[in-house]
């Protein structure tokens, strides 16, 4: 049974190793990850939703932190509605026979207007799949939001060299309470992975009003 336990534990070392330079789905389109990049990792993002874009840059000064710049825009205006500098910090990272289970805390500022950021992620992952869960306040001085976020990830096909194409689904649940109102449903998203690259298309059906469609597309530099 020791040596067994052992041969899983080396063998998810070895999984992470082998899949280090590869855009892994580290999370759906709704809530954060507590997942950070290798030193030196550059991460461009984009994901766009009906009346909104967002674009951002995370940089790895160090394995267990990340930097991000996210520049957010809504509706068809040319300037940016919001400018955020966030550092995401892994605070642990434990890792079992099978699994790897991390958290991470984020804390941010709005650097065009007063505002701020301050957010928990907790993952739970395996080889096959891997639980999202995430809880993240955003002020500024026109609105105030909070997000709950809870999600779980399957991979149809996981990606081993880069070579591969890799294929996730994921399903969850989002809750978002701004200050006149506030949004609850369900979301699923489809995450294509192939080298360093991923592109995620995702539905989020609230208990009012209409399905949200939102589409990101990222890699690792």
């Amino acid at each position: 049974m020791r040596r067994t336990r052992v041969g899983l534990v080396v063998s998810l070392g070895a999984a992470s190793l082998l899949h280090t330079p590869l855009a892994r789905a580290h999370e759906p389109l709704w809530g954060e990850t507590p997942q950070t990049f290798a030193f030196g990792v550059i991460h461009p993002e984009l994901r766009f939703a009906r009346g909104e874009s967002r674009f951002s840059v995370q940089y790895a000064p160090k394995t267990t932190e990340n930097l991000k710049l996210e520049v957010i825009q809504r509706g068809a205006g040319g300037a940016a509605d919001d400018i955020f500098l966030t550092q995401k910090r892994r605070t642990r990272a434990t890792f079992g026979p099978d699994f790897k289970q991390m958290e991470a805390l984020v804390v941010g500022t709005a650097i065009n207007r007063p505002g701020f950021q301050l957010g928990y992620a907790f993952a739970h992952e395996r080889l096959t799949d891997t639980i999202w869960a995430s809880a993240v306040h955003t002020r500024t001085r026109s609105e105030r939001m909070t997000e709950l976020d809870a999600a779980y990830g399957y991979w149809l096909k996981r990606a081993r060299t880069p070579a591969d194409h890799g294929f996730l689904i994921a399903l969850g649940g989002h809750h978002e309470a701004l200050r006149a109102s506030s949004l609850t449903g369900v979301h699923t998203s489809l995450i294509l992975t192939k080298g360093p690259t991923q592109t995620r298309v995702g539905l989020l059906f609230p208990t009012k009003g209409p399905a949200q469609l939102r589409f990101g597309l990222e890699a690792l530099l």
